[in-house]
Protein backbone atom coordinates (compact mmCIF):
# COMPACT_ATOMS: atom_id res chain seq x y z
CA UNK A 1 0.00 0.00 0.00
CA UNK A 2 1.28 3.37 -1.00
CA UNK A 3 1.44 6.10 1.54
CA UNK A 4 1.78 9.70 0.70
CA UNK A 5 3.76 12.08 2.87
CA UNK A 6 0.89 14.55 2.85
CA UNK A 7 -1.47 11.89 4.18
CA UNK A 8 0.97 11.17 6.99
CA UNK A 9 1.07 14.83 7.98
CA UNK A 10 4.50 15.56 6.51
CA UNK A 11 5.29 18.29 4.03
CA UNK A 12 5.59 17.14 0.43
CA UNK A 13 9.16 17.48 -0.98
CA UNK A 14 9.64 20.40 -3.27
CA UNK A 15 12.28 20.62 -5.99
CA UNK A 16 13.12 19.22 -9.38
CA UNK A 17 13.81 15.71 -10.45
CA UNK A 18 17.21 14.94 -11.97
CA UNK A 19 15.66 14.31 -15.40
CA UNK A 20 14.02 17.75 -15.36
CA UNK A 21 17.36 19.40 -14.58
CA UNK A 22 19.11 17.43 -17.34
CA UNK A 23 16.47 18.35 -19.92
CA UNK A 24 16.66 22.04 -19.01
CA UNK A 25 20.50 21.98 -19.20
CA UNK A 26 20.27 20.32 -22.63
CA UNK A 27 17.83 22.95 -23.91
CA UNK A 28 20.02 25.78 -22.61
CA UNK A 29 23.12 24.19 -24.18
CA UNK A 30 21.47 24.00 -27.60
CA UNK A 31 20.33 27.61 -27.34
CA UNK A 32 23.80 28.74 -26.25
CA UNK A 33 25.45 26.86 -29.12
CA UNK A 34 23.14 28.57 -31.63
CA UNK A 35 23.84 31.95 -30.06
CA UNK A 36 27.62 31.44 -30.16
CA UNK A 37 27.45 30.34 -33.80
CA UNK A 38 25.52 33.48 -34.74
CA UNK A 39 28.07 35.64 -32.87
CA UNK A 40 30.94 33.93 -34.72
CA UNK A 41 29.20 34.46 -38.05
CA UNK A 42 28.60 38.10 -37.22
CA UNK A 43 32.24 38.67 -36.29
CA UNK A 44 33.42 36.95 -39.49
CA UNK A 45 31.06 39.11 -41.58
CA UNK A 46 32.41 42.20 -39.86
CA UNK A 47 36.01 41.20 -40.65
CA UNK A 48 35.15 40.55 -44.31
CA UNK A 49 33.43 43.94 -44.53
CA UNK A 50 36.46 45.69 -43.04
CA UNK A 51 38.80 43.91 -45.47
CA UNK A 52 36.60 44.78 -48.44
CA UNK A 53 36.38 48.42 -47.34
CA UNK A 54 40.17 48.56 -47.06
CA UNK A 55 40.50 47.00 -50.54
CA UNK A 56 38.07 49.53 -52.04
CA UNK A 57 39.98 52.41 -50.46
CA UNK A 58 43.33 51.09 -51.72
CA UNK A 59 41.93 50.59 -55.23
CA UNK A 60 40.60 54.15 -55.25
CA UNK A 61 43.97 55.48 -54.08
CA UNK A 62 45.81 53.54 -56.78
CA UNK A 63 43.35 54.80 -59.42
CA UNK A 64 43.88 58.37 -58.25
CA UNK A 65 47.64 57.83 -58.36
CA UNK A 66 47.34 56.58 -61.94
CA UNK A 67 45.20 59.55 -62.92
CA UNK A 68 47.56 62.12 -61.42
CA UNK A 69 50.91 60.66 -62.45
CA UNK A 70 51.04 58.21 -65.32
CA UNK A 71 48.04 58.89 -67.46
CA UNK A 72 48.72 62.50 -68.32
CA UNK A 73 52.39 62.04 -69.21
CA UNK A 74 52.61 59.22 -71.71
CA UNK A 75 51.14 57.97 -74.92
CA UNK A 76 52.00 54.32 -74.42
CA UNK A 77 49.40 51.96 -75.80
CA UNK A 78 49.08 50.17 -72.49
CA UNK A 79 50.49 50.34 -68.97
CA UNK A 80 50.65 47.45 -66.50
CA UNK A 81 51.98 47.36 -62.96
CA UNK A 82 51.67 45.11 -59.94
CA UNK A 83 53.03 44.90 -56.42
CA UNK A 84 52.21 45.33 -52.75
CA UNK A 85 50.89 48.41 -51.03
CA UNK A 86 53.54 49.89 -48.76
CA UNK A 87 51.03 50.90 -46.07
CA UNK A 88 49.19 47.54 -46.23
CA UNK A 89 51.61 44.81 -47.35
CA UNK A 90 49.00 42.04 -47.02
CA UNK A 91 47.17 43.60 -49.99
CA UNK A 92 48.49 43.27 -53.54
CA UNK A 93 47.53 45.30 -56.60
CA UNK A 94 47.50 44.91 -60.37
CA UNK A 95 46.98 47.88 -62.66
CA UNK A 96 46.02 47.74 -66.31
CA UNK A 97 45.64 51.13 -68.01
CA UNK A 98 44.72 51.40 -71.68
CA UNK A 99 44.60 54.83 -73.31
CA UNK A 100 42.07 55.24 -76.11
CA UNK A 101 43.34 58.25 -78.04
CA UNK A 102 40.41 58.30 -80.45
CA UNK A 103 37.93 58.70 -77.59
CA UNK A 104 40.34 60.80 -75.46
CA UNK A 105 39.96 58.55 -72.45
CA UNK A 106 41.86 55.97 -70.47
CA UNK A 107 40.36 52.77 -69.07
CA UNK A 108 42.03 51.94 -65.76
CA UNK A 109 41.46 48.54 -64.15
CA UNK A 110 42.82 48.17 -60.62
CA UNK A 111 42.59 44.76 -58.96
CA UNK A 112 43.31 44.49 -55.24
CA UNK A 113 43.74 41.02 -53.75
CA UNK A 114 44.30 39.67 -50.22
CA UNK A 115 43.99 36.46 -48.24
CA UNK A 116 41.07 35.81 -45.92
CA UNK A 117 41.39 32.55 -44.00
CA UNK A 118 43.78 31.20 -46.66
CA UNK A 119 41.28 32.00 -49.43
CA UNK A 120 42.22 34.68 -51.94
CA UNK A 121 39.71 37.49 -52.22
CA UNK A 122 39.84 40.30 -54.77
CA UNK A 123 38.16 43.55 -55.71
CA UNK A 124 38.20 45.10 -59.20
CA UNK A 125 37.74 48.80 -59.81
CA UNK A 126 37.22 49.86 -63.42
CA UNK A 127 37.44 53.57 -64.20
CA UNK A 128 37.09 55.42 -67.45
CA UNK A 129 39.10 58.60 -67.14
CA UNK A 130 38.43 61.32 -69.71
CA UNK A 131 41.51 63.12 -70.88
CA UNK A 132 41.23 66.80 -70.16
CA UNK A 133 43.58 67.76 -72.93
CA UNK A 134 42.73 67.53 -76.57
CA UNK A 135 44.05 64.64 -78.62
CA UNK A 136 46.80 66.70 -80.29
CA UNK A 137 48.30 67.75 -76.94
CA UNK A 138 48.17 64.18 -75.68
CA UNK A 139 49.91 62.77 -78.77
CA UNK A 140 52.61 65.43 -78.71
CA UNK A 141 53.35 64.73 -75.01
CA UNK A 142 52.73 68.31 -73.85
Amino acid sequence: MRTDRASRGQKPESGFLLIEVLVSVLIMSIALAALLDSIRTSIDSNVITQEMTRAITLAQQKTWEMETTFLWKTEEAQYKDEGQFKENPTYRFKVDARPDLDRCEVVVIVTVSWLHKRIEKSYNLVSVVPLERNRADFKSGK
